[in-house]
């Protein structure tokens, strides 16, 4: 064979085996539908985006959203065979593995912390100017909100006042939903403040009648809360599941990964809000507003990435809070 026939024989079988790796990478895993939680609002944007932009469908799988606004009701359903990935808060996901529950964490889908501390504007005193924690001490005899009693919402409070020297007994705890129904009654004073989610910045921010005093989900607020970053809404598999589909997980992680980069990069951000919009609707005038700050204020949460340190961060955090009653080692439970 003559010098120059050598040459393009081995760049036709460089080719050949390139185009073997692709197919490799993105041939499909015998079609599996793997449905996954979805919950109302922006949370779950990793998620949906992976859908809307056919990343799940590019390495092989059928991604399909169930909606559950659950995190309990989510891993019900993830035990009883009703769903195959769950999207759990992490106190909630890590509550279920210390009692022994055969669960393994394959990802993530909210980097930092969701929560928001939004004050109302009839909440004066000294240490307001002071910042964190100092301005804690002001909250003394008021009402505070949080989504439902022994919820994270809760503990992420009782962090708050201990890092002011105060006790949850210094305030009264109010259990008043989610943003929907949390932002009307801390307008209309039934509440002076509320530890909640988005949309709750972006009602503050867009209709300025009330203010976001801590953004927990930009690293504010106790220390001990910013260590979970990086494991704050986990997916999470049955241990069985994980074990009978590891092809299928690893085609789902690169689907989010995909997902991640699309979010990340703001030329999408035209995109990001159309596919937003047509999960999540926020009866006001100003809509698109709200659903635009929204997103700003959450895109540098959505990250895929679960960091095996945050999540025994978050377990060392709920056995001090008394979440959890003895020490859960959590580096079995991380699909590696």
């Amino acid at each position: 064979m003559s010098k120059l026939k050598f040459i393009r024989a081995a760049m036709l079988a460089v080719v050949a085996l390139a185009s073997s790796v692709v197919m490799a990478q993105t041939a499909p895993v015998n079609g599996e539908t793997v449905r996954i939680q979805e919950y109302p609002g922006v949370v779950s944007m990793l998620a949906i985006v992976t859908v809307e932009r056919g990343y799940c469908n590019k390495y092989g799988i059928n991604c399909e959203l169930i909606p559950l606004p659950s995190a309990v009701v989510g891993l019900q359903a993830l035990l009883s065979g009703g769903l195959d990935v769950a999207t759990p808060a992490v106190e909630t996901a890590l509550q279920l593995a210390a009692k022994g529950t055969p669960v393994r964490f394959i990802g993530n889908t909210y980097r930092n912390s969701p929560y928001e501390f939004a004050v109302g504007d009839q909440v004066s005193g000294p240490n307001q100017q002071k910042g964190f924690p100092a301005m804690m001490r002001d909250f003394k005899g008021k009402k505070i909100g949080v989504t439902t009693r022994g919820a994270g919402p809760e503990y992420v409070l009782k962090s708050m006042l201990d890092a002011a020297g105060m006790k949850e007994s210094d305030v009264t705890v109010v259990a008043v939903g989610g943003p929907n129904t949390s932002y009307p009654a801390l307008v209309n004073k039934q509440i002076d403040a509320v530890v909640s989610f988005e949309p709750m910045g972006a009602f503050c921010e867009v209709l300025k009648t009330c203010r976001i005093a801590l953004w927990l989900s930009k690293g504010e607020g106790p220390k001990e809360l910013t260590l979970l970053a990086g494991a704050y809404v986990p997916m999470v598999v049955r241990a069985d599941y994980a074990e009978k589909n590891p092809k299928v997980i690893v085609a789902l992680r690169s689907a989010f990964k995909d997902a991640e980069t699309f979010i990340q990069s703001s030329s999408n951000f035209d995109e990001l809000m159309r596919i937003a919009k047509k999960y999540y609707k926020i009866d006001n005038p100003r809509a698109d507003e709200l659903i635009a700050t929204t997103l700003h204020n959450s895109i540098p949460s959505f990250y895929s990435e679960l960091d095996p340190k945050a999540l025994q961060a978050a377990s060392d955090y709920m056995l001090r809070t008394g979440q959890l009653s003895k020490p859960l080692d959590t580096s079995g439970l991380v699909l590696r």
